[in-house]
């Protein structure tokens, strides 16, 4: 995976560098069109309030459109940072920063470090990865295991021409 003492440095600076990028005016709601937000802010809030974890309510009235892992996620965050925008919206920061992270890996199994750095940056600056790595809306996580299987399997074709290369 991170053979190089710098391949751990490079993945972890980009990292923070993702979550500097992304954690800007995260507290900030204001009128701009923010798609289903208030429905994941407001439900796991309601979570939290009435201490039923597993059925997710909107004003009372159950939410059951998405699995319950990302309502979980914002929960875990609200008990850290408190129950604000900030705490809801860092689980999408958190998961594009593992996200550009995987990418940099990905490039760097098929290229070299350079390129993979400059894969990473380009994802950043993407608009709709920037818009919705800052969103309460399960996209960023589902994106992050989506990328996380791709990097396994690529790892796994590896792993298996590699066999079939020593069998020979």
């Amino acid at each position: 995976m991170l053979k190089h003492k710098n391949d751990i440095i490079i993945c972890v600076a980009l990292f923070f560098v993702c979550l500097f990028v992304f954690t800007r005016g995260l507290d900030c709601h204001g009128l701009e069109y923010r798609d289903d937000e208030i429905f994941y802010y407001k439900s796991t809030q309601e979570m939290l309030e009435t201490g039923n974890y597993l059925t997710p309510t909107y004003f009372g009235e159950n939410r059951f459109q998405k699995p319950i892992l990302f309502y979980w996620l914002v929960l875990i965050s609200y008990k850290i940072f408190g129950i604000n925008w900030f705490a809801a919206r860092f689980v999408a920061v958190f998961f594009s920063g593992l996200t550009v992270c995987l990418t940099w890996l990905i490039a760097k199994q098929f290229f070299d470090r350079r390129i993979a750095t400059l894969s990473s940056i380009i994802l950043m600056t993407i608009v709709m990865f920037l818009r919705n790595g800052k969103n309460v809306v399960p996209d960023m996580p589902l994106n992050f295991f989506v990328v996380l299987a791709i990097y396994f399997a690529i790892k796994f074709m590896q792993v298996n021409s590699n066999k079939n290369l020593e069998e020979k």
